[in-house]
């Protein structure tokens, strides 16, 4: 059978309307896509720096309440170099 009788569109009217439609519906597909995309990378930013938090929470609690500040810097120089941000540019 041919397609458009399968589809009951008897008219280029008709061909038109459904294809605007599904053009129409591709189009707020793609919109919600990239939105859920857009939505997924600051999820995942978001989830980095939640990890980065409780790794170092820790840590910096431990310095508030250390008496002797360089002391605990230089005991614990190598996690906190590795916070340290690059120079911008």
């Amino acid at each position: 059978m041919n397609f458009l009788t399968e589809h009951g569109i008897n008219s280029y009217e008709e061909l038109e309307e459904k294809t605007a439609a599904a053009a129409s519906a591709s189009d707020k597909l793609l919109a919600s896509i990239k939105s859920t995309e857009s939505r997924t990378a600051d999820l995942s930013l978001l989830m980095k720096h939640a990890a980065a938090f409780r790794k170092l929470k820790p840590v910096y609690d431990s310095y508030r309440k250390s008496s002797d500040k360089e002391k605990f810097l230089r005991g614990h120089e190598a996690i906190l170099s590795s916070l340290k941000r690059p120079p911008e540019p």
